[in-house]
């Protein structure tokens, strides 16, 4: 399925808790375990996927528990579920403890109310939860979830939703496979009401459903063999075949049609580190063809083979991996040591540079697009703002490089400015 194809191979953290999910509920639904082994197997699977991402507490834990309590007697749900919660602690313990000795609260980001906002001041518990709860009414809501932005109609699940909602249907009013699919349809159910209730509803955040959807999948599969072996089959193959249509189609849209351009120089190329030396026989036009780097360099290549010795501060972005000199940077939600910087000086830009400069900071490399952003969503801190971007590109320092595509001087893009001196032409 597309979206499986997109976050496995990516850097995300789906793939760990699809995993991990999948393995609790087939767990959860055995009989020839005991309720208390099966509480303390999930709890240990469901504790390592909220090390992976917290949310799967919700997406991956109370489905799960639905699961255990359906397939146990009343009598054991008590010890099946405390048994199940105190492994996940226990799994959870290491991240718990860190953030407890650094912030006072374990859990932080979250309940910064009750237990403390550690480091971050209201203003910056506040941004962070603007942009991880959602604002929609109830019916807002639902149609995000039916919508193809944001809920089961986005192209990367291509058929899926339609295919898992349908095969519930045939699982469950068949009588060879209800009594299976009936709980692994409740706990999508669960899926579903959690993401409209937790959350800042995102396609991807309901990739947890395709766990218990493909065996939900399977089943009315299997419904259909005890009529038709032929028909279930042909169902399978084309739902297959279906399926990884749509991710072939779209891996070859990727990048203007090349998706595996970027891999001819892989990391290399984006550092720059593919032409730190020339290749003996070749022009650099050349060296720069074969390792797939076109036009000009990317602002990190740039940085790295330009300027060596220099400390960029970087406004906007916050990704700072590929760099090999020394960068400053926050990210989305943190304070700015810019921001700061404005308040020990009154809001005097001037001033507030040169204490960056004082700290080191040789250069400033100004992502506007970024910072137009995450100002607009209400993301960023406020005391950096759009115009403050602007006048460090045209009014402070000398400008190095732009990045701005086919744009004019005043286009948005990424600029690299030069602390220290005075701008050509300033005046100054």
């Amino acid at each position: 399925m597309p979206w499986v194809v997109v976050t496995g191979s990516s850097a995300y953290n789906e793939g760990f808790v699809l995993l991990l999910l999948a393995v609790a509920i087939g767990v959860a639904m055995d009989p020839t375990r005991g309720p208390a082994r099966r509480g303390l197997i999930c709890g240990v699977l469901i504790g390592a996927a909220c090390g992976a991402k917290p949310t799967a507490f919700f997406m991956a834990g109370l489905p799960v528990g639905v699961l255990l309590v359906w397939h146990a007697p009343v009598r054991r749900w008590g010890a099946m579920l405390a048994g199940g919660c105190a492994a996940g602690v226990v799994m959870l313990a290491p991240w718990l403890v860190r953030n407890a000795l650094e912030g006072g609260n374990p859990v932080f980001p979250y309940m910064t109310g009750l237990l403390g906002s550690a480091h971050w001041s209201g203003a910056e518990v506040a941004r962070w939860s603007l942009g991880h709860h959602e604002s929609a009414g109830a019916v807002e809501r639902v149609g995000l979830l039916l919508g193809a932005q944001r809920g089961v109609l986005h192209p990367q699940w291509a058929l899926f939703p339609l295919l898992a909602t349908a095969s519930g249907i045939v699982a469950v009013l068949s009588a060879r496979t209800r009594a299976t699919a009936w709980p692994l349809a409740v706990a999508m159910g669960v899926q579903v009401l959690c993401w409209l209730t937790v959350g800042h509803l995102q396609s991807r955040f309901l990739l947890a459903m395709v766990a218990p959807g493909v065996l939900l999948v399977a089943l009315a599969l299997d419904a259909l063999r005890a009529r038709s072996e032929r028909v279930a089959l042909g169902a399978g193959v084309l739902s297959a075949s279906a399926l990884a249509l749509a991710s072939v189609r779209g891996f070859l849209a990727e990048n203007a049609g090349a998706p595996n351009a970027a891999l001819i120089g892989g990391v290399a190329a984006i550092t720059g580190a593919a032409l730190a030396e020339p290749v003996p026989g070749l022009t650099p036009e050349a060296q720069r063809e074969q390792w797939g780097i076109g036009g000009e360099l990317p602002p990190v290549a740039f940085v790295n083979l330009a300027l060596p010795g220099a400390r960029v501060y970087l406004l906007g972005d916050s990704t700072p991996l590929y760099f090999a000199a020394p960068v400053r940077y926050h990210t989305t939600w943190d304070r700015s040591p810019l921001g700061d910087a404005l308040d020990r000086h009154g809001g005097e830009l001037g001033a507030a540079l040169a204490d960056l400069r004082g700290t080191g900071v040789t250069h400033v490399l100004v992502d506007l697009d970024e910072v137009e952003r995450l100002t607009r969503d209400g993301w960023y801190d406020p005391r950096v703002t759009q115009d403050i971007a602007r006048r460090i590109v045209e009014r402070e320092g000398v400008l190095v490089r732009a990045w701005t595509g086919s744009g004019g001087p005043r286009a948005l893009g990424s600029y690299l400015i030069e602390l220290g001196a005075t701008p050509p032409g300033s005046g100054r």
